[in-house]
C-alpha cells in the first residue's frame, strides 16, 4: 500500500495563542488556591483577528490582566503590555471576555483570583510558503522573477529517514528555482521512528510557494508591531 506523508513545517506559531504557560500567571494574595482552570472552548483568538489588522498583515502581543470570578467568568480586563496595535488590543479584550473557568477555591469554596494571560497575534504562512521561507537558504542570491510559479517536488523517504529519488513535479519556469527546490528535498531527513517503512521508501510531496515567502519576509520586516 502507497502511503503519502503529509509533511509540515512549525516556523511560526499558530494565530492568537493564548494562556500560555511562559506568560500566564497567578496575580493573586490567595497563595493556596488552587486553579483556575481554563475551561470550554479553547482559549484561542484567531476568530477575532481582526481584517484591518490582516489587511496591514499587523502582528503583535498583549499582555491582559483580568479576574476569574467565583462562578467561572471574567472581569476587570486590562491591557498591561499592548501588542502596539489598537485594533489588536481591542480584539484581545473582546476574545478574553468570552473565556471560561473552573474557577479558583480557598477551603473548598469557589473564589475570585487575579489572572494573566498573553494574546500572540501572528499571521501564519499557507504551508508552501512556510516550506519555500524553509528552503530559501538553497537559492541563488538573485532577484525572483515576477512570473516565478510555484516548485513542487515528489520522493521518497527510506526507512532510515534519508531522502531518495527527488523529482520536480511541477516546475517554477526556472531552473534556478527548482534545483533551490530539489536541493532543499534532498537535505531534509526524518524521524521514521513511528511509521512501519517499506524497503521501497514512503511517498512524500513538497511545494514551495517562492514569491509567497519572499513576499512574508518583506512583509515581517516592515510590519512588525512588537
Amino acid at each position: 500500500m502507497r502511503v503519502h506523508l503529509a509533511l509540515a513545517l512549525s516556523l511560526v506559531c499558530g494565530p492568537a495563542m493564548a494562556d500560555q504557560p511562559a506568560e500566564t500567571t497567578f496575580s493573586t494574595v490567595i497563595s493556596a488556591s488552587p486553579g483556575p482552570y481554563s475551561i470550554g472552548r479553547p482559549h484561542t483568538c484567531s476568530e477575532y483577528y481582526p481584517a484591518e489588522a490582516l489587511k496591514a498583515h499587523a502582528q503583535g502581543a498583549d499582555l491582559l490582566e483580568f479576574v476569574v470570578t467565583s462562578d467561572g467568568g471574567v472581569k476587570d480586563i486590562k491591557i498591561t503590555r499592548s501588542s502596539g496595535n489598537k485594533d489588536l488590543d481591542d480584539a484581545a479584550v473582546s476574545c478574553v471576555t468570552h473565556w471560561r473557568y473552573k474557577p479558583a477555591t480557598k477551603d473548598g469554596v469557589p473564589v475570585e483570583v487575579a489572572w494573566k494571560a498573553n494574546v500572540v497575534w501572528n499571521i501564519v504562512p499557507p504551508p508552501a510558503v512556510q516550506t519555500a521561507l524553509f528552503c530559501l537558504y538553497h537559492r541563488e542570491n538573485r532577484p525572483a522573477p515576477s512570473d516565478l510559479k510555484q516548485t513542487a517536488v515528489t520522493f521518497r523517504v527510506m526507512p532510515d529517514g534519508s531522502v531518495s529519488d527527488v523529482k520536480i513535479a511541477q516546475s517554477s519556469g526556472y531552473t534556478v528555482w527548482d534545483d533551490a527546490g530539489v536541493a532543499c528535498a534532498k537535505a531534509r531527513h526524518f524521524d521514521m521512528s513511528v511509521f512501519t517503512v517499506p524497503s521501497d521508501g514512503l511517498l512524500g510531496h513538497l511545494e514551495m510557494d517562492w514569491l509567497g515567502a519572499l513576499a512574508s519576509l518583506t512583509g515581517s520586516a516592515t510590519s512588525s508591531n512588537r
